[in-house]
């Protein structure tokens, strides 16, 4: 990894990247990784890289060292989650922001502070906003991610239900996408503030054509 950081041509960099998160798959790499911190934090500043093909392998990297990572999650932390926000934008290329929405996924799994840090840069518009595109590889993507950042956060639930709460319900009529949908309407219904009634929410979505268990018990 330290290659990663000196001044080879990118074809190289974009080989190193390739072989890494190959080897990523491996828990006992990922673990090893997380004893070089610098190196990471290396990895994590390759994002802003203007040249597509790294930009690319290195989400993919970041999306495979971060699972089931909860040191590697502290390492990446809010600079790394600013850098994948920014990836998120409608004008990026579906293949790094589908990557970047499990790396994020993965980001706010365990980390209460990462759920408040999305928030506070916008992370979640921009995540909800992708559900309206029509790749169904990236809104299982986003689903999670937002999954993720609403567990146990009264604040980002309240986001989630004053946004594109609508575009959530369209996705129970995919039967790929339906449990993962039901599963953040489950987690609203009890996280949202009082002020806002999910039931009702529902029944007033001309998409809605599931009927959903969202008791509170």
């Amino acid at each position: 990894m330290n290659l990663l950081n000196s001044d080879i041509n990118l074809d190289t960099k974009h080989v190193i990247l390739w072989s890494l998160g190959n080897i990523c798959i491996d828990p006992e790499t990922r673990n090893m990784l997380c004893e070089y911190p610098k190196n990471i934090d290396h990895l994590v500043e390759l994002i802003k890289c203007n040249a597509f093909h790294i930009q690319i392998e290195v989400v993919n990297v970041l999306s495979i060292f971060l699972i089931d990572n909860d040191l590697g999650c502290e390492i990446v932390g809010e600079k790394g989650i600013k850098l994948l926000v920014a990836l998120l934008e409608p004008n990026q290329p579906t293949d790094p922001k589908i990557n970047a929405c499990w790396a994020i996924a993965r980001l706010t799994a365990n980390h209460h502070e990462h759920r408040e840090y999305i928030r506070e840069v916008g992370g979640l518009q921009y995540l909800l906003v992708l559900l309206n595109e029509s790749s169904t590889e990236l809104k299982m993507a986003v689903l999670w991610a937002v999954c993720n950042c609403i567990k146990d956060n009264q604040k980002n639930s309240n986001v989630v239900t004053s946004l594109e709460f609508k575009e959530i319900i369209v996705c129970l009529r995919n039967k790929i996408l339906r449990p993962i949908a039901a599963k953040i309407i489950s987690i609203l219904s009890v996280e949202a503030s009082s002020n806002v009634d999910i039931t009702d929410l529902i029944l007033h979505s001309t998409e809605s054509k599931y009927k959903i268990n969202l008791s509170k018990n």
